[in-house]
């Protein structure tokens, strides 16, 4: 690597590290960390990150709505595409070569803007596959649990597997927190899924599902109420042993928990059949409680899970 290019390496990874996300009290903006990875998707499949505003609104809205937290009043999806190049990630293109001045939909809309990462970014990560690859991974961990990485690279025009196989490995991912000084990311205790299984003795805590393949269960996973990626502990009091499919919905919103151990189920869930029978009538049954009273999940990561995840209001069960 040449030093011109080592530098712009560091400059780019520096600067996704500072992506400036608005947070507070565990509070999930993911707005930024989206128009990326759509941005990236783009580049991606053709050639170049352009993300035209008026034509891609309406998509960015709805990824918000399905992959950030619930908003009574919408989502935005203005506020990001205006204000990441202050980040010096993004640019905004206009035809007459003046980006809006004001954060609003309609002076984007007016000015027939169009965002995009600057042309040396796009040239360094078509370059380096293993750089886009880091990229795309920092974004997925640090936003939302592993359960929905797949879900999030498939509606932005990107496989996980392949952004998996690009991997750069911990050396890259080490070279990038001494870089910045940052905090290396959370890595999950090897320990948390086990002793969450053992606690709710192999079992769904929602359905009751134990299968087995010899002596080892088969689709039991250990779910973070509070995500890993806002601070949630690797501690059994945040965590839920569900088979993959509640763990799924739950990490959606789709299901959640109350604090007296009930499931709920947003109304925005619709289903007939199976999934009647495996989601909807869950409404207002109680969990299965962990072995020990100490073990039980602690009420302040249910509150967090669902200001910040659940889909809000939750069925009234029949």
């Amino acid at each position: 690597m040449t030093g011109t290019q080592g530098d712009l390496v560091q400059s780019w990874l520096n600067r996704i590290s500072g992506l400036n996300q608005w947070r507070q009290s565990g509070q999930r903006a993911p707005n930024k960390p989206l128009l990326l990875l759509y941005a990236l998707g783009r580049l991606h499949n053709y050639g170049n990150s352009r993300v035209v505003f008026e034509s891609d609104e309406i998509y960015l809205k709805k990824m918000l709505e399905d992959f950030g937290p619930p908003r009574p009043h919408g989502h935005s999806p203005e506020y990001a595409f205006s204000r990441m190049n202050r980040d010096r990630i993004w640019r905004i293109d206009t035809p007459d070569g003046i980006p809006p001045v004001v954060d609003s939909r309609r002076a984007l809309v007016e000015a027939d803007a169009v965002g995009r990462l600057p042309d040396e970014d796009e040239e360094l990560l078509v370059a380096r596959p293993e750089l886009f690859s880091q990229t795309v991974q920092k974004l997925l961990r640090g936003n939302w649990p592993d359960s929905m990485h797949s879900e999030i690279c498939e509606r932005v025009g990107l496989e996980l597997e392949s952004i998996l196989a690009g991997d750069a490995g911990e050396a890259g991912m080490a070279a990038d927190t001494a870089a910045t000084g940052r905090q290396a990311e959370q890595k999950r205790d090897p320990d948390f899924r086990p002793q969450v299984l053992r606690a709710y003795e192999y079992q769904c805590a929602m359905c009751g599902w134990d299968a087995r393949l010899s002596d080892s269960s088969v689709a039991l996973e250990a779910a973070h109420i509070q995500w890993k990626a806002y601070q949630g502990p690797d501690d059994t009091r945040n965590g839920l042993c569900l088979c993959v499919l509640h763990h799924r919905l739950f990490d959606r919103g789709v299901l959640g928990i109350s604090p007296d151990l009930r499931v709920v189920v947003s109304q925005d869930f619709n289903g007939r059949g199976m999934s009647a029978q495996l989601v909807i009538e869950l409404a207002n049954q109680q969990i299965t409680p962990p072995q020990a009273p100490d073990q039980r999940p602690d009420e302040q990561y249910i509150v967090w899970h669902q200001e910040q995840v659940f889909k809000s209001p939750a069925r009234v069960p029949h």
